[in-house]
């Protein structure tokens, strides 16, 4: 009678060891303001960066989205995003001085990892200056 009790547990770890265990989901959420730089006040903007593995009601990757408002420019102008000093996209302000640039790691493409010091600044094209950081 031990000698059955001592096989089934010993199945029971095996099989325990042997079968893979369910992967719990990883969702990383991380949202940064941006500010003004000198000469131009007003403008204000946010980063928000999200990540997730294994989460049953959306997709895995990265996404960034990136959004400006009240940018003291003319409508039109082509803004230059940097995140980790990298150029990672553009944006034109429309008229209402806002701007938008969503990043998504979905078809083979990367996004930058975002933590809460990460840098992003946004710039003025051909080595301007900085409007946002």
């Amino acid at each position: 009678m031990l000698h059955l009790f001592r096989s089934v547990i010993i199945a029971a770890v095996v099989g325990l060891v042997v079968l893979p265990l369910p992967c719990q989901a990883y969702v990383q959420w991380v949202k940064l303001r941006l500010t003004a730089h000198r000469g131009h006040t007003g403008g204000q903007g946010v980063v928000t960066f999200s990540e997730s593995f294994g989460e049953t009601k959306q997709d895995d990757g990265a996404k960034i989205v990136v959004e400006i408002s009240n940018v003291p420019l003319p409508p039109g102008t082509e803004l230059v995003v940097e995140i980790h000093e990298k150029e990672v996209g553009t944006v034109k302000l429309n008229s209402e001085r806002a701007a938008r640039l969503v990043l998504d790691s979905k078809f083979g493409k990367s996004v930058p990892r975002i933590h809460t010091g990460s840098i992003v600044t946004i710039k003025l094209p051909g080595g301007g200056g900085t409007v946002l950081w």
